[in-house]
């Protein structure tokens, strides 16, 4: 009887022990829980997410009057994947943004790294690409709204499913109170093995529900398919080419081609930019969009 209860327990502790080896090399559950609660207590701040996992509170951010709408004031709306949302590796302070607000739920806060409204705990770029328009000269102040969600493919996002529909209630939330200037869109780390016609039709499903809710800003999109183990990844590859090609359609413009502009090196974990993979992808987006406002 001992043997059996010795052995079962030695069952447990080895099965255990190899769920918890999945957890770390597969990032399954509960993998980007401990994430989480490991970046709490790195950087000191109490952060509430809701059931989509965006923040929607962190013990750092003031509340501040939102700006009113001029035709000097930019509305950029950025959603996709983890490389759009809180992921890279620098956090962003109020002093590095200068007249950037973030927009969350109606109301306005001191832009700050990680943003209120998307994924993740970390630094990124979006805010950094808004204070590079503003130095740029295309606007005076800027309104940044934050929605990605890291690890979601393009189908969730697709017109009908789970992240279209909260996204298109954020942007009509939005449109109630500001005219939207610019999407940015960066996602398709998650589509690799997804056919480039599928990536297409889907796509265009999530811009055809963009649109019907009048917002007909133009929409800046990434070439983004680098994410994860080298050899496992090959450019140009199908999704790649898909994503240029849709930049031929009207209202979709190309901002930033991250698989040739952020190798592998610049990618603290092979995959989410590191603090200098930010500056250049903030600089470059930041050039798309000032170059397609300037010839407007």
């Amino acid at each position: 009887m001992k043997f059996f209860i010795y052995s079962l327990k030695f069952f447990f502790v080895i099965v255990i022990f190899l769920y918890g080896v999945g957890v770390g090399r597969y990032e399954i559950f509960p993998f980007k829980e401990i994430k989480i609660i490991r970046d709490i207590v790195k950087y000191q701040t109490l952060l509430k997410f809701d059931n989509s996992r965006r923040l929607i509170y962190s013990s750092k951010h003031k509340e501040i009057a939102c700006p009113i709408q001029t035709e000097k004031l930019g509305v950029i709306v950025a959603f996709g994947q983890s490389n759009s949302a809180n992921y890279a590796e620098h956090l962003f302070e109020p002093k590095d943004l200068k007249n950037v607000f973030n927009y969350f739920d109606g109301k306005c806060y001191t832009a700050r790294s990680p943003l209120l409204g998307a994924d993740g705990a970390k630094g990124e770029w979006m805010s950094l690409t808004a204070s590079n328009l503003i130095k740029n000269g295309v606007y005076e102040k800027i309104i940044i709204v934050s929605s990605g969600i890291g690890d979601t493919s393009i189908k969730r996002w697709a017109k009908g499913n789970d992240l279209n529909r909260m996204f298109i209630d954020v942007i009509s939330n939005l449109s109630k109170e500001y005219s939207i200037t610019d999407f940015i869109f960066h996602q398709g780390e998650a589509d690799k093995k997804t056919y480039g016609y599928v990536y297409e039709f889907y796509f265009k499903t999530l811009i055809e529900s963009i649109r019907n809710v009048e917002a007909n800003a133009p929409i800046f999109i990434s070439v983004a398919t680098n994410c994860g183990v080298k050899r496992k990844w090959k450019y140009p590859n199908e999704i790649s080419e898909t994503q240029l090609s849709l930049t031929k359609l009207d209202g979709i413009e190309l901002g930033i081609n991250t698989d040739e502009k952020i190798p592998f090196n610049l990618r603290y974990d092979k995959c989410h930019f590191g603090k200098l993979a930010q500056k250049i992808a903030a600089d470059e987006l930041a050039n798309s969009i000032s170059y397609y406002h300037k010839l407007k």
